[in-house]
């Protein structure tokens, strides 16, 4: 080759070095990815979280904008994943749970509730029961010194409305019990269908249900309590009439037989006893509205008789009294007189009887507003004529204010995927027992 191609070759060369150079410094200098850039997010997918939803396992420190439909009180030992959630790379989980846990579950846990649940309670909750030692919840440890009790009253309505499946209804009643983990909680109008889904769907194995049905319609007030944490001593159910231990038997007038159920229990590890009473009284039905005040009145007078050997520790009377307050000029129906100490129900051979108890609503510490008082359903229905949050309630929790304190009354609007269990609003209280120790 002579030295002119040479040179030719070479000049090439040195062109297409220069180009290659040039290229490279347009391309950044790098012929792979860079190892500085930010991967992209691997949980920005196109999943959607559902937001009202629960984690079944809590995480181990809670969030202070935790989902407002998260239970009240996460169980420790909650074993179930969501059936739902792929299982991808594990957050961190409980102590106490599952080693793994998915990761688009909602890393914001639940924080504490207060002692009184919200008036507008969330319309989402777990349906399923927690899973610890079968099915159970936990137990709150307690001294007998600084001791409170959570009772809830609930009208559930009877088993004959079709407005939502009882089924339905059940399940949804079980989700707000899997949120509250009540105490003792006293119903009206069950009857058998309705008392067999307490037994089989509304309760788990940390409750024990008791009282007889008012007669052959199999309609009870039951009071459901916690078997696991208290030991019954003493109950029964007795009819509201003159011959009180005559099943079905009623006041004279009355449109059905109404009964009161009544049950004292021991708390197990703190010895600290209580009794709970729990009725429904006649409606005004085929009886013109005086009659029907005045076949209450009667009512409650057996109930506070009956009362008179029970006055000796803390009482509690939930119930269903078919009566308000105030009659339409503002004075006190004398059956809320009677209820508090202010008049006496005086038995038909002239003996009278006295009982003096505190209304929770009124009384406790952290309650509704006066323009949210009220315990039926469609009074908050905006878009109803029967819209009226502040009319009086029928509902009520009672308690004797030598024994107990009065801490917390709330009623809940509650309701999951648009089905209500009752046209009434469960009321839910809390008190501290009042003992030698602490008063």
């Amino acid at each position: 080759m002579n030295r002119t191609a040479r040179k030719n070759r070479l000049l090439i060369s040195l062109i297409i070095a220069v180009v290659c150079a040039l290229t490279l410094t347009a391309c950044g200098g790098k012929t792979g990815s860079d190892p500085t850039a930010k991967p992209a997010d691997p949980t920005a997918d196109n999943t959607i979280t559902n937001p009202t939803a629960a984690p079944t396992e809590a995480a181990t420190e809670a969030a202070t904008d935790a989902p407002t439909a998260a239970p009240t009180e996460v169980p420790p030992e909650a074993t179930d994943a969501p059936t739902d959630v792929p299982p991808e790379t594990p957050t961190e989980a409980a102590t106490d749970t599952a080693t793994e846990a998915p990761t688009d579950v909602p890393t914001e846990a639940p924080t504490e509730a207060t002692a009184a649940a919200p008036t507008d309670a969330p319309t989402k909750a777990p349906t399923e029961a927690p899973t610890q030692a079968g099915n159970v919840y936990p137990i709150k440890e307690q001294t007998a010194d600084n001791y409170t009790v959570s009772i809830i009253e609930f009208n559930v309505q009877t088993e004959t409305d079709t407005t939502y499946p009882l089924e339905d209804r059940a399940d949804v009643f079980r989700a707000l019990m899997d949120e509250l983990q009540p105490d003792v909680v006293g119903m009206q109008e069950v009857g058998p269908n309705w008392r067999e889904l307490l037994d089989s769907t509304v309760f788990n194995d940390s409750y024990a249900g008791f009282g007889d049905a008012r007669g052959d319609d199999g309609e009870a007030n039951p009071i459901y309590y916690r078997v696991d944490k208290f030991e019954k001593l003493d109950g029964g159910t007795f009819w509201l009439s003159e011959t009180p231990d005559e099943y079905g038997s009623k006041t004279e007038g009355a449109n059905l037989p109404r009964i009161c159920t009544w049950i004292t229990l021991r708390d197990k590890s703190t010895g600290v006893e209580f009794t709970v009473l729990n009725t429904h009284l006649d409606h005004n039905g085929n009886n013109e509205a005086a009659t029907g005040r005045q076949i209450r009145l009667q009512q409650m007078g057996y109930i506070i008789k009956a009362m008179q050997s029970m006055l000796d520790k803390p009482l509690f009377l939930t119930c269903d009294l078919n009566q308000r307050i105030l009659n339409g000029k503002g004075n006190m129906y004398p059956i809320h007189k009677m209820i508090r100490g202010q008049q006496p129900y005086t038995d038909t051979d002239g003996t009278e009887y006295t009982v003096t108890l505190g209304d929770a609503r009124l009384d406790a510490k952290e309650t509704v507003p006066a323009d949210r008082i009220a315990c039926i359903v469609k009074y908050f229905d905006e878009s109803s004529d029967a819209y009226d949050p502040a009319n009086e309630p029928v509902d009520y929790v009672f308690y004797n204010p030598t024994y107990a304190e009065a801490l917390t009354y709330n009623t809940l609007l509650y309701s999951q995927d648009d089905t209500m269990i009752s046209d009434h609003l469960p009321l839910v209280t809390t008190f501290r027992i009042i003992t030698s120790g602490n008063n």
